[in-house]
């Protein structure tokens, strides 16, 4: 999942004004990790599919918090999972239905030869 800070007269704007030391952004998954970045733009990888998750970032000036802002994100199934959904089952099957079909055609045909 990647979090970016916007500039915007609600959002971040605010925080782009640092009026101290430092100009540093952390942003929090909570229950999970926390990250500093300097502009303000995080990557968070291992989440669970279908999973949502709290992430607060927060503004901080080398004296000063900001409040933090909080945004809800949900994972969804990556495209590899869907594949693996539909190839495995297929690849399982396939072997049984082509023996199948082999072996109808070849009595079909034994039939056909004695008659």
């Amino acid at each position: 999942m990647n979090v970016e800070c916007e500039r915007s007269q609600y959002g971040f704007g605010a925080l782009y004004n640092f009026k101290g030391p430092e100009r540093i952004f952390i942003a929090h998954l909570v229950g999970h990790k926390e990250v500093n970045s300097s502009n303000c733009s995080f990557t968070f990888e291992d989440l669970s599919y279908v999973t949502t998750y709290k992430v607060e970032v927060i503004a901080f000036n080398g004296v000063f918090k900001s409040e933090p802002s909080i945004k809800e994100f949900k994972t969804s199934y990556h495209i590899s999972f869907y594949i693996r959904l539909i190839i495995v089952p297929f690849s399982a099957v396939m072997p049984g239905v082509a023996t199948f079909i082999l072996n109808r055609k070849l009595k079909q045909i034994n039939n056909d030869e004695k008659e």
